[in-house]
């Protein structure tokens, strides 16, 4: 992913999968305001639809499955990880910046 104005990366992949796919940013390098194009928030709502289901579906595996508080937060964390690092991927390979305004 590389800003339109300075060809550069904007951004690292860890800042950017830290900041879970951000929709609007300043490069680091020339400061220039990036929006993101449709891939970019597509993965950032989709990341989010799936952390309230997956979060709807570790309640219901508790209630049936008889889970212990320790299982429930390592499944929780185990799921964010693997949201966050699929859907910044996909949206670092695929997406990309315009200039803002």
């Amino acid at each position: 992913m590389k800003c339109p104005n300075c060809h550069q990366n904007p951004m690292s992949f860890f800042q950017f999968a830290l900041q879970m796919v951000p929709k609007k940013i300043s490069c680091a390098k020339c400061k220039t305001r990036l929006k993101g194009d449709m891939i970019l928030r597509a993965a950032y709502y989709a990341a989010l639809i799936l952390a309230v289901f997956f979060g709807l579906r570790v309640v219901a595996l508790k209630e049936s499955m008889n889970w212990e508080l320790p299982a429930v937060i390592l499944s929780i964390v185990a799921f964010v990880i693997v949201t966050i690092l699929l859907s910044a991927g996909f949206a670092w390979k695929f997406g990309r910046y315009v200039k803002d305004g």
